[in-house]
């Protein structure tokens, strides 16, 4: 058994002392090998094996050593030894670096070496522990200001969600008399189209009766005028000849006098009663031509404005069914409006607490991730600010996988104890 495990220790650290190089070839090549170890119990045994990449000439199986022709390793599994388990690794812990590594300058430890809690153990080169720590650092101060800036906007969003909250409570108390002032005024708005139709299609009616009837004559009194006009023509003309009163005395009154040669004072009544029938058949005679010209143009523009009456009817008309078109699609609106206020204003509270609990969350997941960044860095220089990794307990070191050199990862094996 001591041989075994004699065997097993020396071809160990013959494997971590290339583990460095390894480490620094996987990141070049990406990959390129894999280099894995894992252990099988069976009845108490530990067997360590190891998967070798296929440009390695040599494969050592047990006790010799066989050469494996080039091209032709693929695979190839190497199997040292076996002892008994109870063996406690010490990995790398700080797994939290994401660009850059730490790399070994110094192992103060060997196989079989005694250690006290607290020894030195690892020693890092200045270079990358300045590296690791800009690095985190920077990831302390992105932390910060990415919450900072959460807690602007969470202020922000805070005021308006209560805004919004507060817009829904008011529509969905107002929403009735704004539902009913909409109504009403779509009322009020179809009521006076229907008002202007019925005005412009009785317009119309009574225009096309008047043509269809030919009542302009009689609207125009042509008759009554033509009429007046003759019985006021008559009247003077039968004054005047019976008082053979003289176009001369007629002619003196209208040009200013008005007297007649003393003695005459009869007389002059007389011409005076004569000139006022004179200026009444005047009158009558051009109130007769007024009518009949207008009747004549009357009856010469009616085709014209009967179509003028028309078109407006027609407009009156369309206005009218647009208007009852936007009676019901306001109606319906105007109540969809009303649902939606009314529904908002019932979900309102909960929506609010609702977004309040969310950016509540936003800002803690934000607070979170600003206390890791300071918990990573803070657990950095707990672990390896001064350039050192520390035993935490005391010990017998069993073997050592660290080397100078190595650009450690997270979860690497440093050593074990045994």
């Amino acid at each position: 058994m001591k041989k075994n495990f004699k065997r097993f220790t020396d071809r160990y650290h013959f494997e971590c002392s290339r583990t460095g190089d390894r480490r620094r070839r996987r990141r070049q090549l990406k990959r390129a090998g894999v280099i894995a170890a894992f252990t099988v119990l069976s009845a108490g045994s530990l067997w360590y094996v190891v998967l070798v990449r296929t440009d390695h000439p040599q494969v050592i199986l047990g006790d010799a050593a066989q050469h494996v022709p080039s091209g032709e390793g693929d695979a190839v599994v190497t199997v040292v030894g076996s002892t008994k388990t109870g063996m406690e690794p010490v990995r790398f812990a700080i797994d939290f670096l994401e660009d850059t590594s730490l790399c070994v300058e110094k192992v103060y430890l060997s196989d079989g070496d005694s250690v006290a809690e607290g020894a030195r153990c690892i020693e890092f080169t200045d270079e990358s522990i300045e590296q690791a720590r800009a690095e985190l650092d920077r990831s302390v101060q992105s932390a910060e200001l990415a919450y900072q800036s959460r807690v602007i906007s969470d202020r922000e969003s805070r005021i308006q969600a209560k805004y919004t909250y507060d817009m829904a409570v008011l529509e969905a108390e107002f929403a009735p008399q704004i539902y009913e002032d909409t109504i009403a005024q779509l009322a009020v708005e179809l009521d006076r189209a229907e008002k202007e139709f019925a005005r412009a299609q009785e317009a119309y009616n009574a225009y096309y009766a008047a043509v269809e009837n030919n009542t302009f004559y009689a609207d125009y009194q042509i008759a009554e005028l033509k009429k007046a006009y003759d019985d006021a023509y008559d009247l003077f003309v039968s004054r005047r000849a019976y008082w053979e009163v003289t176009p001369e005395e007629l002619g003196s009154l209208s040009g200013g006098g008005d007297s007649l040669p003393d003695g005459q004072g009869d007389r002059q009544w007389i011409v005076r009663t004569t000139a006022l029938l004179r200026d009444e058949m005047t009158e009558a005679r051009q109130e007769y031509e007024q009518a009949r010209q207008e009747y004549q143009r009357e009856i010469e523009g009616a085709e014209l404005k009967l179509q003028k009456l028309r078109n407006a009817s027609e407009r009156a008309q369309q206005s009218l069914i647009d208007a009852q078109i936007a009676q019901q699609k306001g109606s319906f609106h105007a109540r969809t409006v009303y649902e939606m206020a009314i529904a908002r204003g019932q979900t309102a509270q909960k929506e609010y607490e609702a977004c309040l609990d969310r950016l509540a969350g936003e800002l803690k997941q934000q607070e979170d991730a600003k206390n890791e960044a300071g918990k990573k860095k803070a657990l950095f220089e707990q672990l390896a600010g001064d350039g050192c990794l520390y035993a935490e307990r005391e010990g017998s070191i069993s073997m050592i996988c660290a080397a100078e050199g190595q650009e450690l990862a997270g979860g690497d094996m440093l050593f074990a104890y045994c």
